[in-house]
């Protein structure tokens, strides 16, 4: 049986994640992320310096790029961060909903409220499948 196979990751995409979201890794990913990108050591070459298997190494550095990657996703259009914008303009759309109703209260009859909510509502469910297909 073959060993298993990484999946390729763009190596240039890591090095410009790394400094951006080195933070939010654990102390391990850390140091073997930057010893393998920065300092060119293979994962077997970082395993005999820290005195770990390659597979602890394999596992805590492919931890590491996929929470890179999906971090750096959010730098991207049409992403995390899109959905999190639709998000803020539905709470400034019903902020602003609060208001209006706060400024020219109700006199005659509350279907304007009823309808914006209705088209704010579909506005969160239409973002919320695309981000959660």
């Amino acid at each position: 049986m073959s060993p298993r196979k990484r999946k390729a990751i763009n190596a240039d995409d890591i090095r410009k994640l790394l400094p951006l979201f080195i933070g939010v890794l654990s102390p391990k990913q850390q140091l073997f992320l930057q010893e393998h990108y920065y300092q060119g050591l293979s994962l077997a070459e970082v395993a005999r310096r820290h005195g770990v298997s390659r597979q602890a190494v394999l596992d805590a550095v492919s931890h590491g790029e996929k929470k890179l990657l999906k971090l750096g996703s959010c730098l991207e259009p049409r992403s995390v961060c899109q959905h999190e914008s639709t998000l803020a303009d539905v709470k400034n759309a019903l902020q602003a909903l609060r208001d209006r109703i706060a400024r020219e209260g109700i006199i005659y009859s509350p279907r304007w409220i009823v309808e914006e909510l209705e088209a704010l509502l579909q506005r969160l469910e239409t973002a919320s499948e695309r981000h959660n297909p």
